[in-house]
């Protein structure tokens, strides 16, 4: 059965037109200097949770491109790893989505037992 895909491409248009205004209203991320020990943790960790949301945007914005992509070339709501029709259901919640929902699980456990995992350390 062929899915209409009209409405996630508009969702989709519409998160990547969120994505680049969020993107584009953060500017550059200030280089404050403070002489205050204290100042400088505080603003250090402005600018680290400042670019941690950049980073998370731009990852997300490629995501939602991806899925755009995958609706001009007919793959959409295909799961990547099992070639099974992702649910209309998951694709409301997250129309991006590349994997059904067993997949996505899966894959978040393999993730999760194989990620390297940094801790920041106080300047």
């Amino acid at each position: 059965m062929k899915r209409d895909t009209s409405v996630y491409r508009w969702l989709l248009d519409a998160k990547v037109r969120e994505l680049l205004r969020a993107l584009h209203s953060r500017g550059r991320i200030a280089m404050e200097y403070s002489a205050e020990e204290i100042e400088q943790a505080v603003l250090k960790g402005e600018r680290e949770f400042a670019m941690l949301a950049i980073d998370r945007d731009t990852q997300l914005l490629r995501e939602v491109r991806s899925a755009v992509a995958r609706i001009a070339d007919g793959s959409f709501g295909i799961c990547e790893e099992c070639d099974v029709e992702i649910p209309n259901r998951r694709l409301q919640a997250v129309p991006w989505a590349r994997r059904c929902i067993i997949c996505q699980e899966a894959a978040d456990r393999r993730a999760e037992h194989s990620s390297f995992r940094v801790f920041p350390f106080a300047a």
